[in-house]
């Protein structure tokens, strides 16, 4: 379960709102997590067009905070570290699931299919994850999962 949360470094700095994925309900807990991390910083360094990645640690004072019951038991069946990416603003969507790829992005969903399956990443086929910014005959394509 993924939550937006505003968060800090360890000088107590602001580093804006980062998406972080609960573990609570992931099925494969710190090994999911770690996969979703390495899966990140691959696909960077791949050139494919990724959110800044993180490890964000969840404290129980925050958890304790939250007042809506079932994202308070998430949180606190996630204390430690989550992994999260930067939440990204400004006119991003999802793509339709059924919606044909137009011309102009087909490359970049060639180059998002060959990645996936260089990883072996089973979200692709049944859940889109990936986002566009402007146009969609000539959008920025930015994998987030």
């Amino acid at each position: 379960m993924p939550g937006v949360f505003i968060c800090e470094d360890a000088n107590e700095n602001s580093v804006g709102e980062f998406v972080v994925k609960l573990r609570h309900k992931v099925d494969t807990g710190n090994a999911g997590m770690l996969r979703e991390l390495v899966a990140n910083l691959l696909a960077d360094e791949l050139g494919l067009v990724v959110p800044e990645p993180a490890i964000i640690q969840l404290e129980a004072d925050l958890a304790e905070a939250i007042v809506e019951e079932r994202i308070a038991v998430a949180a606190k069946g996630s204390l430690g570290l989550n992994y999260g990416s930067k939440n990204l603003t400004g006119g991003y969507v999802a793509w339709p699931n059924d919606k044909p790829v137009p011309p102009s992005l087909k490359q970049a969903a060639t180059d998002v299919f060959t990645f996936d399956a260089l990883i072996h990443n089973p979200d692709r086929p049944r859940d889109c994850f990936c986002i566009l910014a402007g146009h969609s005959t000539s959008a920025e394509t930015v994998v987030v999962n």
